[in-house]
């Protein structure tokens, strides 16, 4: 038996496993010129690894500071990188670093070559002072770690600094941080960018740009006079809508309630042939169920431009033990979305409303009249919001400070500070951002930065956390300034990679 069992294992036949998988990048085995070389042109470089290797999108990956003109050779030949640097493109006593990021791996599991920095001076010593910061959002006061920073010789003129790219760059981190080093020991023009592109350029109100109001002058370690904060803002992107709201009465935002039965609008081929539909932003599925927000107007949104509205024509009532009360409202053509008429009213809580449009209320361009119709719907009542009250420091008790009350990124309340305790009767449950605004032209809103006239952005102090209301809720919040700790810079790899001793 045992010999029919060891001759039954032997006649298994299984593929060989190959072993373990080769997770190890290439190591580099030498390289010529040594690195961290002085008064030395370098316009060669060999890299000698242990395996095959690769060089992939050399073109974003490996990247050279300062800037040169034009991008330079990295190609693989079997086990070696070569690099390839015109003489013409280098400057004397500069010292010039490459770093080749994720661009070199082996060939066959692309196990990447990483955070590898080639170091050379066409000078007698390298240059090695620094440059640190954050970044902020300009609209919101926190930091961003969406920009890249820039720096251009102070002899640059601010045409030419947005024309061509810069001479040194780096990405701010995840913390919105950052940190240049090895820089030389002249004065700078310094830049942050959210560079949609991609191409260290500046291209107009698509992307955010902010800057420093003063040339930035390097110095040999990182102390507070030489870290910075950099704001960026755009003026395209920071225009927000804001709904004027009475505090300690009825606060809201804008309704986004959608109708179940809203009348879909056609879009036949010729705008005289379409008939003047519209929907109405309520709920009329239950009128049992409170859904209408006691803080916002009735919107009706038609398919086409309105030309005329009869107010006559339409009846606005609610039931109030048995009496039918007509309600007092406004109506308004919104000046932007020339399809949407507005009806704003002081809506009783908790009662059914019924809305009656009449033949006629509404014309189109071409007089064509919108169809009658009729709507029933139910409000929300008092427990069915948050309260919210916010006491503020006697330091922003002052008409140049505003007060910012955000929900979904939208401003619900914007007014100059005239007490140091606002209340909010009726807030809808949502997650609300609370910021002042210090408003140095008195102009009511917030006003971004203009690089060619050099002025800043109005500075946003956000407060340190979000604010949660629930239904029946009643926050009462202190306003604490949002702070941010001094960056803990760290540089990872030495700038002179043989530990060589500089000249400073």
């Amino acid at each position: 038996l045992a010999c029919l069992f060891l001759w039954t294992s032997c006649a298994n036949v299984t593929h060989p496993t190959g072993g373990e998988k080769d997770i190890r990048a290439p190591r580099l085995l030498s390289i010529h010129p040594k690195d961290s070389q002085l008064n030395t042109r370098v316009t060669r470089i060999e890299m000698q690894f242990d395996e095959f290797v690769t060089v992939s999108n050399a073109s974003t990956e490996v990247k050279t500071l300062p800037i040169l003109p034009f991008p330079i050779s990295t190609v693989a030949k079997n086990k070696k990188v070569i690099v390839k640097i015109p003489d013409s493109l280098l400057k004397d006593r500069t010292t010039y670093r490459i770093s080749f990021g994720n661009a070199i791996a082996d060939v066959h599991e692309n196990n990447v070559f990483k955070s590898y920095e080639y170091v050379f001076s066409t000078g007698s010593y390298f240059d090695s002072m620094k440059i640190g910061g954050s970044v902020l959002n300009a609209a919101t006061g926190e930091k961003d770690s969406s920009a890249i920073i820039l720096l251009y010789s102070s002899s640059r003129s601010d045409s030419e600094v947005l024309r061509e790219k810069p001479d040194y760059y780096v990405k701010a981190s995840a913390t919105g941080d950052f940190i240049f080093y090895g820089l030389p020991n002249r004065p700078f023009k310094m830049i942050a960018l959210r560079d949609a592109d991609a191409n260290l350029l500046y291209d107009g109100e698509k992307e955010w740009i902010g800057f420093t109001s003063k040339i930035i002058t390097p110095i040999d370690s990182l102390n507070e006079k030489n870290v910075f904060d950099i704001a960026i803002s755009s003026l395209a992107d920071t225009v927000t809508t804001s709904v004027s709201l009475q505090t300690s009465n009825r606060p809201g935002g804008k309704n986004t309630t959608s109708n179940p039965e809203e009348v879909k609008p056609n879009h036949p081929t010729s705008s005289e042939d379409q008939d003047f539909t519209y929907s109405v932003s309520v709920d009329t599925f239950n009128h049992k169920k409170r859904t209408k927000d006691i803080t916002t107007a009735l919107e009706i949104l038609f398919n086409k431009p309105i030309k005329l509205v009869n107010p006559n024509r339409i009846n606005l009532s609610y039931d109030s033990l048995g009496t039918l009360v007509e309600a007092n409202f406004k109506q308004e053509i919104d000046t932007i979305q020339k399809n949407k008429l507005r009806l704003q009213t002081h809506w009783a809580p908790n009662q059914v409303y019924t809305l009656r449009l009449l033949k006629n209320f509404a014309l189109d361009s071409n007089n064509k009249e919108a169809m009658p119709s009729k709507y029933l719907f139910r409000t929300k009542m008092d427990d069915d919001y948050a309260k919210l009250k916010v006491h503020l420091p006697t330091m922003y008790l002052d008409s140049q400070y505003l007060f910012v009350l955000i929900r979904d990124k939208q401003v619900i309340f914007e007014k100059p500070v005239t007490d140091t305790l606002i209340h909010f009767n009726q807030l809808q449950p949502a997650t609300y951002t609370l910021r002042i605004i210090k408003d140095e032209n008195r102009n009511g809103k917030w006003d971004p930065g203009n690089y060619w006239t050099k002025k800043q952005p109005e500075k946003v102090i956000p407060h340190a956390t979000t604010i949660p209301l629930k239904v029946g809720w009643e926050n009462i919040v202190d306003f604490e300034p949002m702070t941010f700790t001094t960056p803990n810079f760290i540089i990872k790899q030495p700038l002179i990679n043989n530990n060589k001793k500089k000249k400073e």
